[in-house]
């Protein structure tokens, strides 16, 4: 499926399936591909919800808007496009997400740096 968040139409794969919802997130240049054999073997027990970045996989290809920032801000605007968040966010970007999941008490955030 495809969602429309800021300006952009991003491929989604939501295996919907368990209360509890998991994210997978790609690095530059992964697709919903990256994460294929990990949801195999979660979909029976979570939500797992894979998405490409914008210019990536099936998602839309925008001339611009590749800034981290960008990217964070699809993937929150996703997050509350699938119902996973609520409500209105204050603050700058990463405090926003970790204040809003906080009220909404998602159990594990989590950053993978490289």
């Amino acid at each position: 499926m495809y969602c429309a968040v800021n300006n952009v139409k991003l491929f989604v794969k939501d295996e919907d399936e368990g209360s509890l919802a998991l994210v997978f997130m790609n690095f530059w240049g992964g697709s919903t591909e990256t994460w294929k054999q990990v949801t195999a073997k979660l979909k029976d027990n979570f939500r797992c919800i894979t998405y490409d970045n914008r210019g990536w996989g099936k998602s839309e290809k925008p001339e611009t808007g590749y800034s981290i920032k960008s990217l964070a801000k699809d993937a929150l605007a996703l997050m509350f496009d699938l119902s996973l968040l609520e409500g209105k966010l204050k603050g700058s970007l990463k405090l926003r997400l970790l204040r809003h999941c906080r009220s909404q008490k998602v159990n594990t955030l989590s950053w993978n740096i490289r």
